[in-house]
């Protein structure tokens, strides 16, 4: 609107009457009003295209395009106020890859970052679409399984690592496999982020040390410190 009523300002101040400045223009004053119109119609998809693009940028990983940590904080802890209040099943697992450090020295960072590229993806590909994937770390990812107790989200991970473990992942000249270690955690009463993490982690210590290339859930830590 600023263009044409500045205009009919200006003409006001030379003494003509802006009613007569309409009924005499009135192509040139609809002209700019529509006009003025689109200026900030286009102006304000711009501005609003960027700043999505921006908040998407912002909690996304950038070489894998899945969400990373600042994404999986933020959605974890709306989660687990949902969990609380409702009673409903939440799930956390962290998942690393075996010998990653091994695969970047022998095939170089280039074919590091197609591993993580092809893992979070096929990880994706077996994930229902309410269940969230993040990468966490450099080669280490969790995911946030919802609606799910823990004998449901051990069979996601343990489905998860098999198809890890048969993708066949090719490179420039050769061809290689991966395999994964996941711990997992569910939802215990009077349980934070922190508490629900850290236990995922100590049974993702704990498939390390069981030879790797399997998964293992908090439970069977107790067990083992009863023991």
């Amino acid at each position: 609107m600023g263009s044409p009523l500045g205009w009919l300002l200006i003409q006001w101040f030379q003494g003509s009457h802006p009613e007569q400045q309409l009924s005499l223009h009135t192509e040139l004053y609809l002209y700019l009003f529509i006009g003025t119109l689109l200026t900030f119609a286009c102006f304000g998809w711009y501005v609003g295209f960027n700043e999505e693009r921006r908040k998407a940028q912002s909690l996304t990983d950038p070489l894998t395009q899945c969400f990373n940590f600042r994404y999986f904080h933020e959605r974890f802890a709306q989660e687990l106020q949902r969990a609380k209040r409702s009673g409903q099943d939440l799930s956390v697992m962290i998942l690393d890859i075996d010998e990653f450090k091994k695969v970047n020295d022998t095939y170089g960072h280039p074919a590091g970052d197609k591993v993580l590229i092809d893992t979070c993806q096929t990880i994706t590909e077996n994930l229902r679409s309410y269940e969230i994937l993040c990468r966490v770390g450099g080669e280490e990812f969790a995911v946030l399984t919802l609606q799910s107790d823990l004998p449901a989200a051990l069979d996601i991970a343990h489905r998860m690592r098999t198809k890890i473990k048969s993708k066949v992942i090719t490179l420039e000249d050769q061809q290689l496999s991966i395999t994964v270690s996941i711990g997992v955690s569910s939802y215990q009463d009077g349980d934070s982020i922190d508490t629900m993490i850290a236990r995922a982690d100590k049974a993702l210590y704990q498939a390390k040390n069981n030879g790797r290339d399997c998964v293992m859930p908090d439970h069977v830590l107790s067990q083992v410190s009863i023991s």
